[in-house]
């Protein structure tokens, strides 16, 4: 089953609308904050010095660099809060008047990884049976719609924070326009709120899916792009140069968001690996 994700095209709206564009705003970074910013997009970006990066990325990548190194940081903060941790949201609760346990879906997913050292099959059929138990909204399924209910308006809950902490973040904050007025700030905050907006229903939705899921950062992908892997990986938009196979063989060099791969779907296909979302990628030129 191939997956979308609603909201990828309001991530790159906001990188475009909000980042900062003009060629001194790169010169104005200093030292310390370029060495920052590619050290954060660690599994993202190849660890090079940032004068080594600029040379190596095509020409309009390198002129919209901040826009590209913002998108790509917006993914990152979603895919590892949201998408990598799917139990994120669970309280932890043992009763309706229990403050809960802000640790739960961290043990919760230690639990599952034991699982799927166990008997990765039967793991992943327990992942996507909880995750669909935790969000049963549809009475001709469950019983009743209490508990989804209940976690979708939690997940809800959390969005103006992750807005606010990711508007406020190192480096991202480097990486934004000033805004020019009151207007233009809540216009930004309304569109990365949307974001967060459809992230989040994202990935509850796809953790209720059946199998495995894998999130192929750099490490997991080849070092060279190949454009016969479409369900594996796709260039950016601005590798001008992705018509036809002429980035064949060229080097990887930086994963805007990861691609999603599905193992264990069933008993019958254990070994069938499913590319459920290609992998976005800036490829050397």
């Amino acid at each position: 089953m191939k997956y979308s994700l609603l909201f990828t095209p309001y991530v790159q709206s906001f990188a475009i609308e909000h980042a900062k564009s003009n060629p001194e705003d790169v010169d104005l970074l200093s030292k310390s904050q370029k060495r920052t910013i590619i050290s954060s997009l660690a599994g993202y970006c190849v660890q090079e010095k940032w004068d080594v990066l600029m040379r190596l990325f095509p020409d309009l990548v390198r002129e919209t660099i901040l826009e590209v190194f913002l998108e790509t940081l917006i993914y990152k903060q979603i895919f590892d809060r949201l998408f990598m941790a799917p139990f994120w949201y669970f309280d932890g609760k043992m009763s309706p008047s229990d403050e809960g346990d802000e640790m739960f879906s961290a043990r919760l997913q230690h639990l599952y990884d034991r699982f799927y050292e166990t008997n990765p099959l039967m793991a992943a059929n327990w992942r996507s049976e909880t995750n669909r138990l935790a969000n049963g909204m549809n009475l001709n399924r469950v019983s009743s719609i209490d508990l989804g209910t209940h976690h979708r308006d939690r997940r809800q809950s959390f969005i103006d924070q992750f807005v606010k902490e990711t508007l406020s973040s190192e480096p991202i904050k480097w990486l934004l326009k000033d805004p020019s007025s009151k207007e233009e700030e809540d216009k930004r905050y309304r569109l990365l709120y949307r974001v967060y907006q459809l992230a989040v229903e994202s990935a509850a939705d796809l953790g209720n899916i059946r199998g495995h899921l894998d999130f192929h950062t750099l490490a997991a992908l080849p070092e060279t792009f190949t454009s016969g892997e479409g369900d594996r990986m796709r260039s950016h938009e601005y590798n001008l140069l992705n018509a036809g196979d002429r980035l064949d063989g060229h080097r990887i060099l930086m994963l805007v968001h990861p691609g999603i791969v599905r193992r264990y779907i069933c008993a019958r296909e254990r070994h069938f690996i499913e590319y459920s979302f290609p992998a976005y990628v800036v490829v050397q030129e």
